[in-house]
């Protein structure tokens, strides 16, 4: 009989004390409320709402290229050409006939046919402007943005691109059950 009084006190005990394996609340002045699911967030202590950072869109403004999808040609620095490397930017090259005289090198008295007597031909390779279209950035002077791949913008590391994210219930701050 003894013993049986002893497991009955240690069974009362035991209801009296949060089952929560991290409060060990004393739920024995509690009024005998009961607890129950928190109807806000079906007991899970969490809701889903807009995430703050992208404003549900989930995608924000690349930082790299400021949204506009498009960062400077590190070839060109924006320029969309480049120096002429045959000619060194100069577009023309000294005439290989007459050696840049001018002068027909058989008949002293008489221009040069291969250059007309200036001394010198058009770059051949950039056709006399001294400047080659940049074949990085086609010419044009940018490049698409690697981080957004053009788009100007990437996934919000906040919510992981899906515009929502998981906060702490208020109702039952965030312990997924509430007094009755």
């Amino acid at each position: 009989m003894k013993s049986l009084l002893i497991t009955f006190f240690f069974f009362t005990l035991l209801m009296t004390v949060c089952s929560c394996t991290s409060c060990h609340h004393d739920l024995s002045d509690s009024n005998d409320e009961e607890l129950v699911v928190c109807n806000e967030c079906d007991g899970e202590g969490k809701i889903v709402v807009e995430c703050p950072d992208c404003e549900g869109e989930g995608q924000i403004q690349c930082s790299n290229c400021c949204g506009t999808g498009r960062i400077e040609c590190s070839w060109c620095f924006g320029k969309g050409r480049k120096q002429c490397t045959w000619c060194y930017g100069e577009g023309r090259e000294r005439c290989s006939s007459c050696s840049g005289t001018g002068r027909d090198s058989f008949n002293e008295t008489s221009e040069c046919f291969s250059c007309n007597g200036r001394g010198y031909k058009d770059c051949y390779e950039c056709l006399g402007s001294g400047y080659k279209n940049c074949s990085e950035c086609s010419g044009n002077g940018y490049d698409d943005c690697d981080d957004c791949n053009g788009s100007g913008t990437v996934d919000c590391e906040t919510c992981d691109g899906n515009g929502r994210v998981k906060i702490d219930c208020q109702e039952c701050d965030g312990e997924g059950k509430i007094k009755n």
